[in-house]
């Protein structure tokens, strides 16, 4: 109950605040302490404004709190009440002594508010690491499920679909009209949807199961690189990899990486008009490998950041997404799966930048492929 009490009175209070109730509170006691004459009884009470000042403020400010109750204390008894008469010396080694109490007070205090304060920041982080790893827990459980349900689903629909498809392509090898031939080719752009989205869909099912083994993220990087260059060259597009000589090896599902940067550097080459240019990056900071991907493309409005990363049409289709709005949803499922992390920085109508952040394997750093 007092507990509480004191809690509600200074929990939150400017430190200029209680150190100046500390004050008074000497100086109260200072003078109750010459009325009465108590010298012995009143001088414990001083420990109270130590005490609090130590608790709620700190360390350094308890100490003047305990420097001025000495002084208060031989003020008030020692030379209001005439006690210096022949025992200045006494009264002195009395002043020191309580002046060393008072400080110890202040310090074990401050002490124990300072460890206090280490458990709790302690406990909110050992908390707050916790719910992270319940939350992938519980989106791993959900992806597994959805894994199963989705392979069932799309080997119902794909079947079908795979007949309609062959139907409809020898209609169209068959005499046509010109409206029919163009509305046979809008019924096969369907399906070809249907198709993207039941293929993404698995993509993201699987997105937790791995197949993992060391591998140099930048060799991955330069076969996506190459395997798009057709994809550059038609676009005009220049990309520039600084890191392409070094080697970073990591674990991770080779085969979903390149996955990964197909999709980003796929997006990159949607958002760009004309002429662009996409700058790759491979970085070590501390235990993980940074990877960045910049265009100067059309960028991403400011207000649909928060957002891109989620399924299904996220944010409209623009330049930036002509396909079904998956595709940045998959590779942060993938991402998470290799205990990484992704996210996307943009200036609108200047650039774009991906960060991937995947932790790189133990005991190995960047080397030169000569070395």
């Amino acid at each position: 109950m007092l507990n509480k009490l004191i809690n509600h009175l200074f929990q939150g209070k400017p430190k200029s605040w209680i150190v100046g109730v500390g004050i008074a509170f000497v100086l109260f006691i200072g003078y109750l302490d010459y009325l009465v004459g108590a010298n012995i009884a009143l001088s414990i009470i001083y420990l109270i404004p130590v005490a609090l000042v130590a608790w709620f403020v700190g360390r350094w400010s308890a100490f003047f709190i305990a420097f001025l109750s000495t002084v208060t204390w031989f003020f008030f008894t020692e030379i209001l009440h005439g006690a210096l008469s022949g025992q200045i010396l006494i009264a002195v080694w009395n002043s020191i002594a309580r002046f060393i109490i008072f400080s110890i007070a202040a310090y074990l205090l401050s002490y124990l508010r300072g460890q206090r304060l280490y458990l709790e920041e302690t406990v909110q982080k050992q908390t707050k690491a916790l719910l992270d790893v319940q939350k992938r827990l519980s989106e791993s459980e959900k992806l597994a499920l959805l894994g199963q349900l989705s392979a069932g689903v799309i080997h119902e629909i794909n079947n079908p679909l795979f007949g309609v498809y062959s139907r409809l392509e020898l209609i169209e090898s068959g005499e046509l009209t010109t409206e029919q031939r163009k509305s046979l080719g809008m019924a096969m752009q369907g399906i070809d949807m249907i198709k993207v989205i039941t293929t993404n869909l698995l993509d993201i099912a699987m997105a937790n199961k791995l197949e993992l083994s060391s591998v140099n993220i930048i060799k991955i990087i330069n076969e996506v690189v190459a395997l798009l260059k057709p994809h550059f060259d038609q676009a005009k597009i220049a990309v520039d990899f600084i890191s392409k000589d070094k080697i970073f090896i990591i674990q991770a599902d080779k085969d979903k990486m390149k996955q990964v940067f197909m999709n980003i550097l796929l997006n990159s080459i949607e958002a760009i008009s004309d002429n662009g240019k996409i700058d790759l990056r491979v970085r070590l900071e501390g235990e993980n490998i940074v990877i960045t991907v910049t265009d100067n493309g059309r960028g991403i409005e400011p207000e649909r950041i928060p957002h891109i990363f989620e399924p299904f049409g996220s944010w409209e289709k623009t330049n930036r997404e002509k396909g079904v709005g998956l595709g940045l949803f998959v590779v942060s499922n993938i991402i998470s799966a290799h205990k990484g992390g992704i996210k996307a920085e943009s200036t609108l109508g200047q650039e774009t930048t991906f960060s991937i952040t995947l932790p790189k394997e133990l005991e190995n750093d960047a080397q030169d492929f000569s070395g």
